[in-house]
């Protein structure tokens, strides 16, 4: 099991107590800054026996969140960088997950709830503020715009049939971690820059399809000029 967030540029964020990677418990969407909200959600879930776990798509909370660009962290029992970023610097999270939401349903007013719960409460919209702050230094004076713009263009210049069995490895070597350390550009206000990442995330999936076209497939193929 795991706690996921996924935070929208505008505050919006889905919370999805998941099975694995694909089938979630239950799901919500709230304001990163209703902190009352956020407990509420938590604390009915540490209470609850879990029900039959579905598709996280089929939930109405994901339908009403949307697939656009978003910044999203897991917590488990198991410590994380995801969950050393929601607890300052601490692995309060993760050791409340264990403690709360691992093993079945607990009191939601123990101390341990309350502070597994006023932990996440609080460090939600901290989290959130200080990855649109690093997004707004990073494109400040806009010369990161471009540097973007050529990773886009390195990846598109990936079309020849030789190409389809190292591309995808070269990208994600290079372009592909550095994307990894700014997924929080998919908080920024600016429109602009989150389409951007967008197409780069868009395009690193393209490359790993082809590659698994011919790695899987055999099938050998020229992506054309783009």
């Amino acid at each position: 099991m795991s706690l996921q967030f996924t935070f929208r540029h505008d505050g919006a964020l889905l919370l999805e107590l998941m099975r694995d990677w694909y089938d979630a418990i239950d799901s919500a969407v709230v304001h990163v800054d209703d902190e009352d909200r956020i407990r509420a959600v938590l604390r009915w879930w540490i209470a609850s026996a879990p029900p039959v776990a579905q598709r996280r798509a089929s939930f109405p909370a994901w339908k009403k969140f949307g697939s656009g660009p978003a910044y999203a962290i897991r917590v488990t029992k198991e410590r994380s960088d995801d969950a050393v970023q929601l607890g300052q610097g601490s692995d309060a999270a993760s050791r409340g997950f264990e403690k709360c939401l691992a093993h079945g349903p607990v009191d939601p007013t123990s101390p341990a709830a309350e502070s597994f719960v006023g932990a996440v409460a609080q460090g939600a919209p901290r989290l959130f503020r200080t990855g649109q702050q690093r997004a707004e230094k990073r494109l400040a004076g806009g010369i990161y715009m471009e540097v973007l713009r050529r990773y886009l263009e390195e990846m598109q210049h990936f079309v020849d049939a030789s190409d389809q069995n190292h591309a995808y490895h070269e990208v994600r070597a290079g372009i592909g971690s550095i994307l990894d350390d700014e997924r929080y550009l998919t908080l920024s206000p600016r429109g602009e820059v989150r389409a951007l990442y967008a197409a780069l995330m868009a395009e690193q999936s393209n490359l790993y399809q082809w590659y698994m076209d011919l790695a899987k497939g055999g099938n050998q193929w020229s992506r054309g000029a783009r």
